[in-house]
Order: C-alpha cells, then structure tokens, then sequence
C-alpha cells in the first residue's frame, strides 16, 4: 500500500470555511474504498512518533504556513524519519541506467549530464562506453563517459542511489540532440513510444477519459504528453468518489471513464518515444 501524507498550505491566507470543506473533500477521498486510510492530524512530536510504522494504515495530516512557520518544523521531522522505501543497492548488479534531469555545458569539459543513478554501475574513463538517448527517431547516441563528479567532488566510479554529473565526449551535432528525460544506459537500448497503466478516476467536475484523451504523464524523469489509444476495464465491479460505472457510447461502442472508475489504458507519447528500459 502507497503511503500518504496530506500537507495543507498556506492556511494562514486560507478562510476558515474554506478550509474545514478541502478538508472534509480530502478526508473522504483517503476513507474511499480505493485508499482506505484513515487520517490522523499531527500536533506535535508525539504524534509523529505514533505514526512511524503505521503508514498502511495512517494518513498524517500537517497544517502549514510559511508566512507564520506553523507546521513546519513538525511537516520537516516527519519527512527527516521518514524510512527509505527504495532500496537502490539492491539495484547495484543490474545494468547501468542513469536518468538525466539537467544538461549544462563547462568549458574545457564539454557536455556534461546531471541527474539519478537509477540502477547498476559505472566506471567513468576512456573505456567507459554508453549510449544516450532516444533522439527524436528513437534512436541512441554512443559516446564515452569521461569523467564524472558527486557533490562537485570527482570520482571515477558511480553506483545505484547516487545523484551524479556525468561529461560525456560529444560533438558540436550531436550536444544539440541532448535534452531532459533522456537516459544514459551501457547495454544495447530499446526506445517505445506506448506504455500501459492503470488508473483510477478519483475527482474532477465533468472529468471523462475516452479514446484519443491526453494526458500529461511523469514517469521518472519523463515529463510528457500522451493520448490514450486503447482502454479496457480491470473489472465489473468498480469503486471509487462517487461509484460511477464506465459508459459505452452508443455510436461508437467506446469506453467512456467518469469519476470512480478503474480501467487499464494503453498510452501513446504524442511527441518522442523513450528507453523502455
């Protein structure tokens, strides 16, 4: 089960009845049926120490304000207790996938790449050979990993979990190609332009998702729009805000999503493909 921790802002500009209604909408939405949690309010230290260990079952609730400081020491505990739930170097044997976030360019260097090591190793030198990509045919770039930095600190050897730069020998054409979301792999890549999910409606006034719907999706460090091209329900029996079951229209025999529903749905990038690894 997902862990939730619910943080309302800016209470101190907030009128007090609008404020008890987002409250009274949030609360019923983490009792549905879809997330089945109960909220608990934090008021001070003690209740923080309550909650660890009971996030499958707790939703904690922080108040904030940052013109007046409220909640915000107790919001920065919790998040500072909080356990790792990702456990990167179990992910150390697998092969090397680095995600870029940021592409900057240093003199006498060149390029350089910033961002996570999602899985695997890398030792950085003139042996050090990687693919970056995909480019807008889904193609990928080889190139070498120079050298590579942590905490502006150089090092030659990076490993699962770490945030790193990474400069990597490019020419004038091929630095042009670089962007955000790209990866930076040491195996033979895969590009896709479709990917499956399921969802689950939760809200939203006169929301309906239907074939051709787009969506802005973030999947890592992947930030794009997609359309979906194909939807199949998960289930008959579906639950949700407000127990909408999933209408087909009649001309075309197409599935319509409303508020409540659950379906699977198959998306397509409207703009580039990405690594499918």
């Amino acid at each position: 089960m997902m862990p939730v921790i619910i943080v309302f802002t800016k209470i101190d500009g907030c009128p007090e009845h609008s404020f008890q209604n987002s409250k009274q909408e949030v609360y019923k939405l983490l009792r549905g049926a879809d997330i089945g949690k109960k909220p608990f309010e934090i008021r001070n230290d003690e209740n923080i120490e309550m909650c660890m260990g009971k996030f499958n079952s707790l939703a904690p609730v922080f108040t904030t304000s940052c013109v007046t400081g409220e909640g915000i020491e107790l919001l920065k505990k919790m998040l500072f207790n909080l356990p790792k739930r990702r456990k990167h170097e179990k992910k150390a044997t697998r092969p090397f996938e680095f995600l870029v976030d940021e592409i900057f360019n240093v003199p006498g260097v060149g390029p350089v790449v910033s961002g996570f090591v999602n899985a695997g190793t890398l030792t950085v030198g003139s042996n050090a050979h990687v693919y970056i990509g995909p480019l807008e045919d889904g193609t990928f770039m080889k190139t070498v990993a120079k050298s590579a930095h942590i905490s502006r600190i150089s090092t030659s050897f990076v490993t699962a979990g770490q945030s790193a730069c990474l400069a990597l020998a490019l020419n004038k054409d091929m630095r042009k190609e670089l962007r955000r979301g790209m990866v930076v792999l040491t195996v033979a890549p895969i590009s896709t332009k479709e990917f499956e999910a399921e969802i689950c409606v939760l809200k939203g006034e006169g929301t309906t998702i239907r074939r051709s719907y787009q969506a802005y999706v973030h999947i890592l460090n992947v930030r794009q729009s997609a359309f979906a091209k194909n939807i199949e329900i998960v289930s008959n029996h579906l639950s949700g805000l407000s127990r909408t079951k999933p209408s087909v229209e009649n001309n075309e025999e197409e599935i319509v999503l409303r508020p409540g529903c659950r379906a699977k749905v198959r998306f397509e990038f409207a703009q580039r493909p990405v690594s499918s690894t």
